[in-house]
């Protein structure tokens, strides 16, 4: 791959990441349709089977796992059955839930309906922020965790846990203690987050946080305003690097089918933060995140990448 080490892709399972955000739950009806209902005109989805995964933050650690990291995650789930589902599904895949907060909140939740495509979507989410004593108490729990890691994820789905106060007191945190720290934002909170080490988000937001169609000057309006390196993930058009005091490098896409983009990013950021703290520099760690998500995008549902799968391809 591009003469770069893979060697280095062995060391990621000596390394501690510690994921902070949105936490969700995917369930996933699948079933058959055969009529419509005869009390409205819709359809009528006949279930012959239910799976849950782990979605948002919870789906970023994940992939985090399957590459062989040790995980710690950070966040809110409610005092519900599907925030059970959900811790349960960590600790299966031996994810530290021990920052987790229960909260008043109901567990984030969306259930999609499928039957060869999909149906439906109903969502479960309270999008309100935590309150400041729920802050404080993420925030104590990784100060307790922080010599343990070696890096540090914000995973912001706009659901409400990554406060503007909580992501700047943990950007700070991560910086009194020599720890990488990256981010993945919705467009609304961007500015929450100067001063991280990398952002990445995708054209679609990018265009949004800046107000300009062009990705080159999406790209370092954030980098500048944010005095953080901005990766751009643009899907089948590739990836744009923009590196504090460097210039601007293009990364294409090497997608022969597309199945499913759902979770890829997801894929990248959890590949990049891992390869910069294993021994690559930025450009190479792109070109890693960019092949994952190359992999992932040619499997049908949220997957996450497997080490293996990228030291072989």
């Amino acid at each position: 791959m591009d003469l770069i080490n893979l060697q280095n892709i062995e060391k990621f399972s000596e390394k501690n990441i510690l994921v902070v955000g949105d936490l969700m739950l995917d369930k996933h009806i699948h079933g058959k349709v055969s009529r419509i209902s005869p009390e409205a005109p819709v359809i009528v989805l006949k279930v012959e089977k239910e799976s849950f995964n782990p979605g948002g933050a919870a789906n970023l650690a994940n992939n985090l796992v399957s590459l062989g990291a040790k995980v710690f995650v950070a966040g809110t789930i409610g005092d519900d059955n599907s925030g059970k589902i959900l811790k349960n599904k960590f600790q299966k895949s031996n994810i530290d839930t021990s920052l987790i907060l229960t909260t008043q909140k109901p567990t984030t939740q969306k259930i999609r309906g499928m039957s060869n495509q999909h149906l439906f979507r109903i969502d479960y989410e309270d999008n309100s922020p935590i309150n400041s004593q729920e802050e404080q108490k993420i925030l104590s729990l990784i100060k307790e965790k922080i010599q343990e890691i070696n890096a540090i994820i914000l995973s912001d789905y706009n659901k409400g846990t990554l406060t503007e106060n909580l992501v700047k007191n943990i950007i700070s945190l991560a910086k009194q203690n020599n720890k990488l720290i990256t981010a993945d934002c919705k467009p609304k909170n961007f500015r929450f987050y100067k001063n991280i080490d990398l952002l990445k988000p995708n054209k679609k937001e990018a265009i949004e946080m800046t107000n300009h169609e062009n990705i080159e000057n999406a790209g370092r309006i954030l980098q500048e305003k944010l005095n953080t390196n901005v990766i751009i993930t643009k899907g089948s058009e590739g990836i744009s690097i923009f590196e504090k005091n460097n210039g601007t490098i293009y990364l294409p896409t090497n997608v022969k089918e597309v199945y499913d983009v759902a979770g890829a990013g997801d894929t990248v950021l959890a590949t990049l933060t891992l390869s910069l703290i294993s021994g690559y520099n930025l450009v190479e760690s792109t070109k890693l995140a960019n092949r994952a998500a190359e992999i992932v995008v040619g499997k049908r549902g949220v997957t996450p990448i497997k080490r293996e799968e990228l030291q072989n391809n």
